[in-house]
């Protein structure tokens, strides 16, 4: 049925047009592009489009720091 999974298609071309911008060069790779739209369907996806490679990187080692702390 191709009805039967119309949202996942739009996602996919949703997030399709998302990576083309994100890979376009070098500097929304590393720095990512900020937020062109709101909403974005998933949160992992939301993270690396919006602040690239080392903003990524940036969160997971705050999110390493918080949580030894919390300890």
């Amino acid at each position: 049925n191709h009805h039967a999974h119309l949202s996942f298609w739009y996602r996919l071309k949703f997030w399709g047009t998302l990576y083309q911008e994100y890979i376009s060069n070098i500097f929304t790779i590393l720095f990512g592009r900020g937020f062109y739209s709101i909403y974005t369907e998933s949160l992992i996806i939301r993270i690396i489009v919006t602040s690239g490679i080392i903003g990524s990187l940036l969160l997971l080692y705050l999110l390493r720091i918080q949580k030894s702390l919390t300890l």
